[in-house]
């Protein structure tokens, strides 16, 4: 079923103050020419019935950018994510990834691999152990990937199997944490900021992205949450996108609660 809900009722954590933030950071984000989508796990932007262990089993997520038809949806019926209606960041709602269920959602437009690009994703997970995929091509190809890996990394990778660029950082499970990673063409450089820091890079003079999937979990992700998801078209590393980067920042920072450096 499609829920609708009144676009003001917000959670209470952040109903009466952070009102007019929460609809200026949607237009500063989302509608901005660098951004091809923004998708939050918010009632009135998802499809959903009843099921699982949460709120209902998600089948499809709309952009929050204003005219776009582009979806988060279900590839497989029955491989959904779970929705918690407050269980995300700041008393908002999150999507649940389990691997026991293969959960996994896919866009229905092609990633921006022509140029520069970015990936932004607001997630909490447990230790991890594996490979996880937060947002990604897949594993053939000319690939990009926004990885968990063991000892609690997060990567971004950029390019084929043994020509990628692989920026790597650090995250703390059982925290909500913003991570951006990043991809400039000419310089064949991947990037990677976690909560704000200064970013982490490397780079490949054989790398190249062209494949244009892209997939969230794809049932790799075991218990792992996620509220916000944005990518573009831009390498936020650089000065000239440092308004972009910021606004997600603050977003992150104000509305959903994440201590940002």
């Amino acid at each position: 079923m499609t829920n609708a809900v009144n676009h003001f009722q917000f959670p209470t954590s952040v109903q009466n103050p952070n009102l007019p933030v929460l609809r200026g950071y949607r237009a500063t984000i989302a509608d901005d020419a660098r951004t091809q989508a923004l998708f939050s796990a918010l009632d009135m932007r998802l499809t959903y019935a009843p099921g699982g262990t949460f709120d209902g089993l998600v089948s499809s997520v709309a952009n929050r950018k204003s005219g776009s038809v582009e979806t988060l949806a279900q590839a497989i019926i029955g491989a959904q994510p779970s929705y918690d209606r407050d269980g995300g960041p700041n008393g908002r709602g999150a999507f649940r990834f389990f691997t026991s269920g293969d959960d996994a959602l896919t866009a229905s437009a092609p990633f921006p691999v022509g140029g520069d690009f970015f990936k932004a994703v607001v997630f909490k997970s447990g230790a991890v152990t594996t490979n996880e995929y937060l947002m990604y091509s897949g594993t053939d190809g000319n690939r990009h990937m926004l990885q968990l890996g063991a000892d609690n990394s997060v990567r971004m990778r950029c390019g084929a199997s043994g020509s990628e660029a692989t920026a790597v950082a650090s995250f703390v499970p059982d925290q909500w944490t913003l991570v951006i990673g990043t991809w400039n063409a000419a310089t064949k450089t991947a990037g990677l900021s976690v909560n704000g820091a200064d970013f982490v890079t490397d780079s490949n003079a054989g790398a190249v992205v062209d494949v244009a999937t892209n997939i969230i979990s794809d049932g790799s992700l075991n218990d792992v949450e996620v509220s916000d998801i944005a990518y573009g078209s831009a390498d936020l590393s650089l000065p000239e996108h440092a308004d972009l980067r910021a606004e997600i920042e603050g977003y992150a920072r104000n509305v959903l609660g994440l201590t940002i450096t």
